[in-house]
């Protein structure tokens, strides 16, 4: 699965699930809700639920975006605005929520999506997998849509920005699939498919 726009990535990864339309689903780290979205369009009888963190809202409402526009600053507002041009904004639900003390019940989901977001919690991204697990009922799926650095990750990049990857931080030297797998078993999760292409890994798992 080769990532191409923003949207159409989504689209792609939304299509490769099998949902019947009457799934519970929470995705953390939503964003500008482009999971959400793309689950939206194919529900039948739930509301998707989308949480982020997301930066101070703007005291004035957006009048116009263009459609998925750029810069990709992440907020509440756009996130909101991005549901009405699809057309399913009764159908989704944005919160302000951290994704390490999920406020909800056990049990509760049937698929939690995280796009990007693991990754960026540091020493954090444990305690979300494992309040996930948590809201999960015991039949519940995981996609994780991440970035992944491994020697694959070097042959389709630049030297530079290989080298640039790792320097950067501890957290980069830590996603390659090695840890990804290591994170999921640690937090009772058992990786049932895994695609990886362009830097970015796209794992469906489920509860053990």
């Amino acid at each position: 699965m080769i990532p191409g726009s923003p949207v159409d990535f989504a689209r792609k990864v939304i299509s490769s699930l099998s949902l019947n339309g009457t799934e519970k689903v929470l995705d953390v780290g939503t964003g500008r809700g482009l999971f959400a979205i793309e689950v939206a369009k194919r529900l039948t009888s739930e509301t998707v639920i989308g949480i982020d963190v997301w930066e101070p809202e703007s005291t004035k409402r957006l009048t116009f975006v263009h459609k998925w526009a750029q810069p990709t600053r992440n907020s509440k507002d756009r996130a909101c605005l991005n549901a009405e041009i699809e057309r399913v904004e009764g159908k989704v639900k944005f919160i302000n929520m951290d994704a390490s003390h999920l406020d909800f019940g056990e049990n509760t989901f049937d698929l939690v999506i995280c796009g990007y977001v693991i990754s960026h919690l540091g020493r954090h991204g444990k305690k979300a997998l494992n309040e996930i697990n948590r809201v999960l009922k015991p039949t519940g799926k995981l996609l994780i849509v991440d970035n992944v650095r491994d020697f694959t990750y070097f042959l389709m990049s630049t030297p530079h920005l290989f080298l640039f990857s790792y320097i950067r931080g501890k957290k980069a030297k830590k996603l390659t699939s090695k840890y990804w797998t290591s994170m999921l078993s640690e937090t009772g999760f058992r990786n049932n498919r895994s695609e990886r292409a362009k830097g970015i890994m796209v794992i469906e798992a489920e509860k053990t």
